[in-house]
């Protein structure tokens, strides 16, 4: 389970409850000396999202202690870089993101697999038989799925197509328009990790949550000891094709 934080609260106390995502963005410090950070203090791998790509970033990863990275799609090509990545850095786990809800996607996925991914995370979304096909006909490498935690304002924004690549069921979003706070998103999100998890992921990227105590108070609700995974294989691990 890990949950993901921008570069500038990653020295936060976040870190403190679960094994940070660190994003990659414009304006925002490098992931890669945020994970260092992150490591140090708390002893827990983060995982680096890597946006801004190039040859000479897997020779800072390789001067670290990190071992878990997230290529994000860009230029150049992912699959290029994944087998670029993974000469350049052969004990990191590299992950790739991967969207079910596409045409072509697991054929995408499985040659990022064979370049040497370890792991990919698949794109939010509420398509469960979507999911299910890539389990079924995806690369045997470990399977995250990104959750968000979606309250009023968010399911607005998803509604509207702000968020790219995201679509929120409307009838889930007037129904979370309609609720008047409290604990229905965390509840709503530990209700969609457990279905997730039922269906074989091996763990979730989270999205949406910003305080310590409302990581911990999701932690309570599953029934997850603080900074545990959940009962499957800690999505970390590395898969291997075949298995």
């Amino acid at each position: 389970m890990w949950l993901e934080a921008d570069a500038d609260a990653s020295a936060s106390s976040l870190a403190d409850v679960l094994p940070l995502a660190i994003t990659d963005r414009e304006g925002q410090p490098d992931p890669v000396a945020a994970g260092v950070a992150v490591l140090r203090r708390t002893g827990r791998q983060p995982m680096a999202h890597l946006a801004r790509r190039d040859a000479a970033k897997a020779e800072q990863v390789a001067a670290t202690a990190l071992d878990t990275l997230l290529l994000m799609e860009g230029v150049p090509d992912t699959v290029t870089l994944v087998r670029e990545f993974s000469v350049r850095l052969p004990h990191a786990r590299i992950g790739v993101v991967g969207n079910p809800f596409v045409a072509g996607e697991i054929d995408r996925l499985h040659a990022k697999a064979e370049a040497g991914a370890a792991f990919y995370v698949a794109q939010a979304g509420w398509d469960d038989q979507a999911y299910q096909d890539l389990l079924a006909r995806g690369p045997k490498i470990t399977a995250l799925a990104s959750v968000l935690c979606v309250g009023p304002r968010l399911a607005r924004a998803l509604l509207n197509g702000e968020v790219p690549g995201v679509t929120l069921p409307e009838s889930l979003a007037h129904r979370i328009g309609s609720e008047g706070g409290g604990e229905a998103p965390i509840r709503r999100l530990a209700a969609r990790i457990r279905a997730l998890a039922t269906m074989g992921f091996a763990g979730v990227h989270i999205a949406g949550i910003s305080r310590p105590a409302t990581a911990r108070r999701l932690l309570e609700i599953l029934g997850t000891r603080v900074g545990a995974g959940l009962t499957r294989a800690d999505p970390a691990e590395r898969g291997k094709e075949g298995e």
